[in-house]
């Protein structure tokens, strides 16, 4: 209803927020989530926009169910509810569980990144754009360590020396100043 109190709710709902019918029907969605922070503040909200201008609004979210931990990306269309008058009687709402179609869209997106790395001849360029790729997406720190010849005018050795100087040519980390990196830029 407009005072986002449930009327109504399917066995999919009750699965997903972890009660019966029994315990749902007339409670009010807020009072209903046990984490009631971060996602579930956020689609309450887009719950109350549509109560309040009639208005549809289709949500997104990459957070578990109520009654879940596993993390899963939710399509929800949220959309108002008006009798034959015109007057808004409540708000419904369909959930997509839409995990895979996520995690396809973050897979192209590491890709397109992934085609900007190395578009140069210059290799401390093309590590600074690696790291920004792994960091903070794999790793909260990376580091690029070369082989000094390799930042010189040197041709490559025939076969590799024993006791290869590194050179860092870049680092970061996900945690500004932190941590404290071992090696600083340029050094061995």
């Amino acid at each position: 209803d407009p005072a986002l109190r449930f009327v109504h709710v399917n066995e999919t709902t009750c699965r997903m927020m972890g009660r019966p019918a029994g315990e749902l029907i007339g409670r009010r969605l807020p009072d209903t989530l046990a984490d009631f922070e971060g996602d579930a503040r956020s689609f309450v909200h887009h719950v109350r926009v549509v109560a309040d201008t009639g208005r549809r609004v289709q949500y997104e979210s990459y957070a578990p169910a109520p009654a879940g931990t596993r993390l899963h990306a939710w399509t929800v269309e949220i959309w108002p509810v008006h009798d034959a008058s015109g007057a808004l009687t409540g708000v419904a709402m369909a959930a997509l569980e839409s995990t895979e179609q996520h995690r396809a869209r973050e897979r192209l997106a590491l890709l397109d990144a992934a085609g900007t790395v190395g578009t140069t001849l210059d290799v401390v360029r093309t590590a600074e754009e690696l790291i920004g790729l792994l960091v903070p997406r794999f790793a909260g720190f990376a580091a690029v360590d070369l082989l000094d010849w390799v930042l010189g005018n040197d041709e490559p050795f025939a076969k590799p020396p024993e006791h290869a100087e590194l050179r860092r040519v870049a680092h970061t980390s996900a945690t500004q100043n932190f941590p404290t990196p071992a090696v600083h830029l340029g050094g061995h």
